[in-house]
């Protein structure tokens, strides 16, 4: 079997958590619980290039497909393996790739306060 490498592409993500932030696009939120107005009934998910749902989990990363239109989740694990920050800048200043471990901290904590 031949090697192959991933050509490398640039894309647009963002780590979905149910507490925020809010809105992401391509996201379909559950609707919340109306006797507490916390809980949430259902679970998030968007809908892929197939037309299929794909349900999101605590972490997961929310890819937009090339069309702008659809979206695919990813688990963290594969995502921090898969892909790099993109150095930009914004009005001339360099902004920092994201930091792993302060986000793994934010999952961390999530879980450890709401389940």
């Amino acid at each position: 079997m031949s090697k192959w490498r991933k050509k490398p592409v640039v894309v647009e993500a963002v780590q979905f958590f149910y507490d925020g932030p809010f809105p992401i696009p391509g996201v379909w939120y559950p609707t919340k619980d109306p006797e507490d107005g916390g809980t949430y009934i259902g679970d998030a998910f968007v809908i892929t290039i197939d037309g299929q749902r794909a349900y999101l989990q605590n972490g997961d990363w929310v890819i937009t497909e090339p069309d702008g239109e659809h979206h695919y989740p990813c688990k963290p694990d594969v995502f921090e393996a898969t892909y790099e920050a993109v150095q930009f800048t914004v009005s001339g200043v360099e902004v920092e790739p994201l930091d792993w471990d302060k986000a793994k901290a934010h999952l961390d904590f999530y879980e450890e306060t709401y389940r």
